[in-house]
């Protein structure tokens, strides 16, 4: 189901396709924004001296990994990915040299939970507009504080869905 008629589904409001559309796409800037594009590969440079790094948005294992190490490129056998492809950590157990670590690597899918934060950050965005008007989402009339600074928490509020997971992680 396209992303419009998901929006359309769950809302009734008085804007045009080509309005929601709109408000879909800045939707799905802001989060590309905020946490990078999908699908393709991105380099990220971490401080060596450490048995494993961890990564904000975790590896696609399926994808290459490139590590550069102290100006040195690390085998694959070299080095182990754990934590859902969050952590990584030397075959040998020893540290990440002491100088920067540049790791190259494509990170996992997760189009769907954006997918799904648009429709949802759509959706806030109409229901704040039409705060002056009428809008319903399902079967509940919305209403309430509807605030720039409210709308703003709730919108910081679905943005961190998507932001990584922190965990206890004992090495």
């Amino acid at each position: 189901m396209a992303l419009l008629d998901r929006v359309k589904e769950r809302i009734e409001a008085d804007l045009t396709d080509t309005d929601i559309a709109e408000i879909l796409a800045s939707s799905l800037r802001e989060i590309e924004d905020r946490f990078g594009p999908t699908g393709e590969p991105i380099t990220v440079e971490l401080v060596g001296g450490r048995s494993s790094l961890d990564l904000i948005r975790p590896i696609d294992t399926e994808e290459t990994v490139e590590i550069t190490v102290d100006e040195e490129d690390l085998e694959p056998d070299d080095f182990r990915i754990f934590n859902g492809g969050r952590t990584l950590r030397t075959s040998s157990g020893y540290r990440f040299g002491t100088g920067p670590v540049s790791i190259t690597y494509t990170p996992k899918d997760d189009q769907p939970q954006r997918d799904e934060v648009a429709v949802k950050l759509a959706i806030l965005d109409i229901t704040y507009r039409g705060a002056n008007k009428s809008a319903r989402a399902g079967d509940t009339a919305l209403a309430g504080d509807m605030s720039s600074d409210a709308f703003a928490k709730e919108q910081e509020s679905l943005l961190g869905t998507l932001a990584p997971r922190r965990g206890l992680f004992i090495r």
